[in-house]
């Protein structure tokens, strides 16, 4: 876990090229990871705007998108992650849920 409770969060996905097919990261705490990705990998979308509000502060979330080509499988499991469906995210925490549905909207458009 994080040292820093308010340090920003990340909402990761990839969207595939060809199909559009999008897919979140779950992480096995939730759907927020706690530390950033390497910039080569990848891009903020500005139009997203999460905050979580505690007593301590907010706690900022950003959403990133992988750019490769097809998703980095075998390096996010590697982290304990999964590639999965908006679909497959229904027992998430309702914060998270609701993150996912803007996340979502503005992904496609």
């Amino acid at each position: 876990m994080n040292a820093d409770p308010l340090a920003p969060r990340l909402l990761c996905f990839h969207k595939q090229g060809t199909s559009a097919r999008t897919r979140f990261v779950r992480w096995p705490h939730g759907m927020l990871a706690f530390a950033p990705l390497p910039i080569e990998a990848i891009s903020v979308l500005t139009e997203f705007e999460g905050i979580f509000v505690t007593p301590q502060g907010e706690i900022p979330v950003q959403l990133v998108q992988f750019t490769t080509q097809d998703p980095p499988f075998a390096a996010v499991e590697a982290l304990g992650g999964k590639f999965i469906a908006i679909t497959e995210a229904r027992d998430c925490d309702p914060r998270e849920l609701q993150l996912l549905r803007q996340a979502y909207e503005i992904i496609i458009g």
